[in-house]
């Protein structure tokens, strides 16, 4: 993205998906995930390479990488990932603030709202992670899971958006294809229910318009529609 330029990259943003991944396995939280086992020795070979402050050996280049050295003290790093089964450990570490009895029942019900502002190193560290890492990222977020408006936004605002691209490669069948509010709303629900994410959206999708893409899909079909609606009764399966 720098384009060659060693010192536009060393004002830039690094963003490090699914660090989860790279949890190492504890004998305590093993049924949470199946995690790499080779977690820690690449903990390890990040921590150089996120080291606050002097040089640091890298390949650079488009095409033809070559190595040169890049100081990385005002390099932003950004990890991220959905760190399946924290929630359960966080729990787990805060188990003596739940009470007992009725107050217990009470503090459980409402604790899985609130579980990501509790979030802390320690939970981090349970989870897998080795402790000089966690001093590399010194600031912890939490975010909200997307809801289901979040959700029915994402398929149609965004530019290239999964609908805008269902309904262009039915265009190019010359068939129109529009969806109802009630219908995206239904997808949404679906793919929320299903807890899978924005990812979840293209299965339903999918399981709505089969049977149009293999209409369209048939070189000898001649029976394609010119146009088709699809309305909240036709997302239910």
């Amino acid at each position: 993205k720098a384009g060659g330029n060693r010192k536009k990259a060393e004002q830039g943003i690094i963003f490090i998906d699914e660090i989860d991944k790279l949890a190492e396995q504890s004998s305590d939280f093993d049924h949470y995930s199946n995690r790499d086992v080779s977690g820690r020795s690449v903990q390890e070979e990040l921590l150089d390479l996120l080291e606050s402050g002097g040089s640091r050996n890298v390949l650079f280049g488009n095409h033809l990488q070559q190595q040169m050295e890049l100081d990385t003290s005002r390099i932003l790093f950004i990890a991220a990932g959905a760190f399946n089964g924290l929630d359960r450990i966080v729990k787990e570490n805060r188990r003596w603030k739940a009470g007992i009895g009725f107050v217990s029942a009470k503090t459980s019900s409402a604790f899985s709202e609130n579980v990501g502002s509790s979030i802390g190193p320690a939970d981090l560290e349970s989870y897998g992670f080795i402790p000089e890492l966690l001093g590399r990222f010194p600031v912890i977020c939490s975010l909200a899971s997307l809801s289901e408006n979040n959700l029915a936004s994402i398929m149609v605002e965004p530019k290239n958006s999964i609908l805008g691209e269902y309904q262009k490669y039915f265009r190019s069948f010359g068939m129109e294809v529009e969806f109802k509010e009630g219908a995206l709303k239904k997808i949404a629900q679906i793919a929320a229910e299903r807890g899978t994410g924005a990812r979840g959206l293209r299965s339903v999708l999918e399981a709505v318009l089969q049977p149009y893409l293999f209409a369209v899909g048939d070189s000898g079909s001649q029976a394609i529609e010119k146009q088709v609606t699809i309305d909240e009764k036709m997302v239910e399966f």
